[in-house]
Formats: structure tokens, C-alpha cells, sequence
């Protein structure tokens, strides 16, 4: 899938010898994107003595240069389709961070009735999913295809899990937890071939990759809907005739 090339340039420190400015410059017009630009340029410059064109940097000037270079890194390109996912997964421990934390229990811990779920167990049942699900699944995909089938996931193990935290805990779980995640969904490099394999669920049979991963946004997105949702029913008496115009409490 190709590289992408990611960095961040310091403006030149003003002691940088001439020579080590002129190493530097194809690494930084290879950074900027400048493919072309990307030649050795030490033997051409211009105002260096040949015995500096040639010699290589000194300590002090190698540390001159990490100066001018903070970060080089190496970023595997991904596919069109997890690129598309990525920022809906990233954004969904800020959104819930956002909405949540801080929020007196009366709202946090609302639920529609008996046998429904509030913010806090919303949260605690996504904490589980990032443990034993997405990308647990996916891997069962890649390495073994339709021929093992997924273990049973346990919906309700956050009323277990959950016991004894705050819901500042959970938050900073899920977040830690998502961004482990996410950091190895993007290591793998998904392939269209990959995107395309399968894995048997215990319930809905043969699911591809994509589907997997698909769901997982789309999961996200469900239960944001499900605390937005449960959160504004507490208000539907006191919101009187207007509560008809809002879908959000029907």
C-alpha cells in the first residue's frame, strides 16, 4: 500500500554549519513531499571547504541536526475503507469523555426501565468489547479464517466488570483501551484481500472482515444514540406538548 512520510522541521539552528544544512535539505524537501529534490547535494555546496563537503558530521553537529529533525516516522498507508472507519473510532472516547464525564450520577446513571442500561453500563459494555471483541475477532479472521469460530460474547459482562469503578475510571479505560486498538488496526495494513476473508460468528454464521469492521463503527454510533437517547427520556414529563416534536424521546 505504499508509505506515507511524516514529519515535523524545526527552522535551522543558527550554528548549523553550511554543510550539515545542505545534508539536511533532501531529507526535508523528501519530507515536504519533493520527490525530485530528493539527491545528495553535499558535493555541490557552494560556500564549504572540500574537506568539510566531505567529512561527516561531527557529534555536535549530529546533535545540531536532531535539533532541526524532532520526528521521522514511517506510517504505513491503509486501506481506503479503514481510513474511512479510523476517525469514527478515534472520536468516540472524546465524544463519550465529552457528553459524560463530570455529569451528576442522576443523569449517568438513568436507565429506561427494567433490564435497560445507562450511560455507565453503555460505557462499561463498550470497555468489554474493546477486550474481547474487534480487533480479538479480526484476528481470528486473519490467522483462521471461517475455521474457528469466534468465542460467545458476554453483552452484559459490564455489570460484573463495572463493579467498584467510577465513571471517570471507565472513561479513561475505554479511552487507553481504544487507542491500543487502533494503534494495532492501523500496524496490520488491511488489504482488499483481507478486507474480503471470513470468520464464523456462533450466531449469524460466515461474516466477512469488512462487516467486522464495518459494525464496529457503526456499534459506536448505535450506543451514542442509546445514552443520548435515555438521558433526554428523563426530561420527557417535564418537557410537556413539546416532547411530540422531539424523536429523541419517542
Amino acid at each position: 500500500m505504499g508509505a506515507a512520510l511524516v514529519a515535523e522541521i524545526d527552522k535551522p539552528h543558527k550554528k548549523l554549519p553550511y554543510f550539515l544544512s545542505q545534508w539536511l535539505k533532501p531529507i526535508s524537501f523528501a519530507l515536504a513531499g519533493r520527490q525530485e529534490d530528493f539527491i545528495p547535494t553535499i558535493g555541490r555546496a557552494k560556500r564549504s571547504s572540500k574537506k568539510a563537503r566531505e567529512r561527516p558530521p561531527s557529534a555536535q553537529e549530529a546533535r545540531l541536526a536532531g535539533q532541526c529533525i524532532r520526528r521521522i516516522t514511517i506510517k504505513p498507508m491503509s486501506h481506503p475503507f479503514i481510513e474511512e472507519i479510523l476517525p469514527v473510532l478515534e472520536r468516540t472516547p472524546g465524544t463519550l469523555n465529552a457528553m459524560l464525564r463530570g455529569l451528576p450520577a442522576v443523569w449517568t446513571d438513568a436507565t429506561d426501565g427494567p433490564n435497560t442500561w445507562s450511560a455507565f453500563d453503555v460505557l462499561g459494555h463498550l470497555i468489554h468489547g474493546e477486550h474481547g471483541d474487534w480487533m480479538t475477532r479480526l484476528n481470528r479472521i486473519l490467522i483462521d479464517g471461517p475455521s474457528r469460530a469466534f468465542d460467545p460474547f458476554d453483552r452484559e459482562a459490564m455489570f460484573r466488570e463495572s463493579k467498584g469503578k467510577t465513571l471517570e475510571m471507565l472513561l479513561d479505560e475505554f479511552a487507553a483501551l481504544r487507542r491500543k486498538n487502533l494503534d494495532e488496526l492501523r500496524a496490520l495494513n488491511i488489504t482488499e484481500e483481507q478486507l474480503a476473508l471470513t470468520g464464523t460468528h456462533p450466531v449469524l454464521g460466515a461474516v466477512t472482515a469488512r462487516e467486522l469492521l464495518a459494525t464496529w463503527s457503526a456499534h459506536d454510533m448505535a450506543h451514542i444514540l442509546q445514552i443520548s437517547r435515555t438521558m433526554a427520556r428523563r426530561f420527557k414529563t417535564d418537557a410537556g406538548p413539546w416532547a411530540q416534536f422531539l424523536s429523541v424521546m419517542n
